[in-house]
């Protein structure tokens, strides 16, 4: 009977130290789809997207895209060539690829460098327009509560850029063609991105990011109509011609700029640039384009773990509040043991789980490798060899 109050006292301590609160659940939740079974075509963006947002590129059906034999040299170095002589930039992204907004993060560093000043974006919210908090808060835009998107953030901010949201405020009208609503979308996004950066007058150089086919400067026939990307209407619009750079159609052995198809074909001139990256790679289902940039392996800690429910945990920065991006978010599946990613530092991680509610956050501290401890030399042997 002791034994068993004692047992009771115990859980209640521990439930005590994992009470739930009543915060926002995880980003794109409704669109996760289940630890076992198909998802219908028709779903397949958002489910990848929503993969994307968890930490979870490894279950997201790879895409067959073309290879293409790279220029030599680095690919930042490469573009900030090219950007130096023009006035905007325009890089696109794939959303369920947290590595392009990695790249932009390094692009948009070494373009700062080069006089590139206003960072301006179609999936930001306006209350991203702001010098403080540094952090990115989950509601900053479409796509920033993924981690890598809120990293790239708050790099923008600690580098100085002026950060603009812009979008289609005014709505297509119903009941047109469908190409047709792609086209008035497309041009209220051009007027919008010049309205709040080329006519501001402060002449600054302008990284723009976009998704997808946002940044194509041709004319694209679909249904056998004519559609005009927001690329092609601003260079119609301003005479400006964008450097424009997409990262989402091939793929290669490493990072960099193609100098022309696997078969010695000539490039799309849809874009000025295309950027290849290699194909994921994983490791204990995390990508290993993370480890390459200073990220290490972190476990969940022992109190949070639940081997028996869908768990999705996020780590943030033990000075950062709850409605920050986190620096880490996995979805765990029962029978998964998959950890964190996270640079060095200090950390609290939160649960939510199946009851729909956070846990209380532990804390969490990742300490910096340490080189090993260097090794006496051992002396040389005096036995003569033998004869």
């Amino acid at each position: 009977m002791i034994r068993a109050a004692f047992l009771a006292t115990a859980a209640l301590f521990a439930a005590s130290a994992l009470a739930q609160d009543s915060a926002p659940p995880p980003p794109s939740l409704y669109a996760l789809p289940p630890a076992a079974g198909g998802v219908a075509e028709s779903e397949r963006d958002a489910a990848d997207q929503a993969l994307a947002m968890m930490g979870r590129e490894d279950r997201i059906p790879p895409e067959t895209r073309q290879t293409c034999a790279n220029a030599e040299g680095a690919a930042i170095e490469s573009i900030v060539l090219r950007a130096r002589e023009a006035r905007v930039v325009i890089i696109n992204e794939a959303h369920e690829q947290p590595r392009n907004r990695a790249f932009i993060e390094d692009l948009a560093a070494a373009l700062h460098a080069a006089g590139y000043k206003t960072y301006a974006s179609d999936s930001l919210a306006r209350s991203a327009a702001r010098d403080e908090p540094v952090h990115a808060r989950i509601t900053d835009g479409d796509f920033t509560a993924e981690p890598t998107s809120g990293a790239l953030l708050s790099a923008l901010r600690t580098l100085g850029y002026r950060i603009v949201p812009f979008e289609a405020s005014n709505a297509p009208p119903a009941g047109r063609h469908f190409t047709d609503q792609i086209n008035a979308r497309e041009t209220a996004y051009a007027s919008s991105l010049i309205n709040r950066t080329i006519q501001t007058g402060d002449g600054s150089k302008v990284l723009v990011h976009v998704g997808f086919g946002r940044n194509r400067e041709t004319l694209e026939r679909i249904d056998r109509r004519n559609v005009r990307w927001m690329a092609l209407q601003l260079r119609e619009i301003t005479g400006i011609d964008p450097l424009t750079i997409d990262q989402t159609s091939y793929v290669s052995d490493r990072t960099g700029v193609c100098a022309f198809n696997s078969d010695g074909s000539a490039l799309p001139t849809d874009r000025d640039i295309y950027v290849a990256h290699p194909p994921l790679a994983f490791e204990r289902e995390r990508p290993t384009w993370r480890l390459a940039r200073g990220q290490r392996f972190a476990d969940i800690p022992r109190a949070l773990k639940n081997a028996d429910e869908r768990v999705i945990y996020e780590a943030r920065y033990a000075n950062e509040p709850d409605d920050a991006v986190p620096a880490d978010r996995i979805l765990v599946d029962p029978g998964e043991d998959i950890p964190l990613l996270l640079a060095p530092g200090r950390y609290r991680v939160r649960a939510w789980t199946q009851d729909g509610a956070w846990t209380r956050s532990m804390p969490l501290t990742v300490a910096a490798s340490t080189p090993p401890a260097p090794q006496k030399a051992r002396p040389k042997s005096t036995r003569r060899k033998k004869k």
